[in-house]
């Protein structure tokens, strides 16, 4: 007999009509049937049942675990403040996944529930939880400003300036060698493939009256047009081959290897534009002054007490019974209530 745990996985999608845009997995602890439901199920097999009342249960378990892995929140930059709230909240000591999954799902549901019922219903909201968000705001601005994540703060002021200078030019580098393959082999597909698809979504718009935005039909119209795109761009250029007095071998070979450099061309186009957008903060930091970096520990170690205080001070107005405690959420739940530092690592999630 073998014992097969189902995994629940949570995918959230934010601007998923856009090249890069941001997706959020959670996974939760493995799922698997109890010894009652087993032998609930097999006796019901024996006397000819189906054994829906067993299934049905175990269905319960795995849609309580789906839930769990859907952090829920309005939007993106919702999302990062409840990530950042439990970041700060955690401190500085490594919490397992499960822990940082149920703190995450405890402080959207506060957010959800409490927060935005008070904002929507015209309530009016604390003014010191106010100040809170709008802190922890101008704080990730900051760090978003110089390229870090919350973790690189408390060794922000160790970063060595001749790191900083060799890691610009590596990423001047590659961003050179990819730059001739991203114009060559992708951005003409690319643009022509984007008019192609605005003017296919405006179309669509125009003869439905149930289509919001159109971005299916945009999509899949980028996706058509990319591929049957790119092979007539490899026969353009073997047609200017020709033209300019290239011999069949050269153009035949050219023909064979197209496949395999347009394929580097996308990875090398990823990896440009990315190390693009790296060396924005890179050089903002080289701009920053060491006493600016400081202000940044001080804010944090300020906004961790701050976040303390208002969950210790509010979190009891909302009833630990809203959510189902696992059995990881009640042990974090007692570690809190004993004030045990809680360090965060190297979290970079978003």
């Amino acid at each position: 007999k073998l014992t097969v745990p189902v995994v629940p996985v949570g995918m959230q999608y934010f601007d998923g009509d856009k090249f890069r845009g941001s997706c959020v997995i959670e996974f939760g602890p493995p799922i698997l049937p109890t010894s009652e439901m087993v032998e609930e199920y097999i006796s019901e097999k024996a006397m000819g049942g189906n054994g829906m009342k067993p299934t049905m249960k175990f269905l319960e378990l795995i849609e309580d675990g789906m839930r769990g892995c859907l952090v829920g929140a309005p939007s993106y930059k919702e999302l990062e403040l409840i990530h950042m709230v439990r970041r700060l909240f955690a401190r500085d000591n490594k919490m397992n996944a499960s822990q940082k999954q149920d703190l995450n799902r405890r402080f959207a549901t506060w957010y959800q529930d409490y927060f935005l019922f008070k904002q929507n219903n015209g309530d009016e909201i604390p003014a010191e939880l106010l100040e809170m968000i709008a802190e922890i705001e101008h704080y990730k601005d900051n760090l978003d400003l110089l390229g870090l994540k919350d973790y690189q703060i408390r060794h922000l002021v160790n970063i060595p300036f001749g790191q900083v200078l060799g890691t610009i030019a590596h990423l001047l580098i590659l961003f050179t060698m990819a730059l001739p393959p991203m114009v060559l082999l992708n951005l003409p597909v690319g643009l022509f493939a984007r008019a192609a698809a605005d003017k296919h979504m405006a179309i669509a718009l125009a003869g439905s009256n149930v289509k919001v935005e159109a971005r299916d039909v945009r999509l899949s119209k980028m996706i058509t047009v990319c591929l049957a795109g790119v092979p007539v761009l490899w026969a353009v250029y073997a047609i200017l081959m020709a033209l300019l007095g290239f011999s069949m071998k050269h153009i035949a070979l050219y023909l064979f290897w197209c496949p395999f450099f347009s394929y580097l061309a996308v990875i090398a186009s990823e990896a440009g534009m990315v190390n693009l957008k790296d060396l924005k903060p890179l050089l903002l930091r080289l701009m920053v002054n060491h006493s600016q970096m400081k202000k940044l520990v001080t804010l944090r170690t300020k906004l961790q007490k701050q976040v303390r205080v208002l969950v210790k001070k509010y979190g009891q107005e909302y009833s630990a019974s809203d959510w189902k405690k696992s059995s990881s959420s009640e042990k974090l739940a007692l570690d809190t209530q004993q004030s045990t530092p809680l360090k965060d690592g190297n979290d970079s999630q978003k």
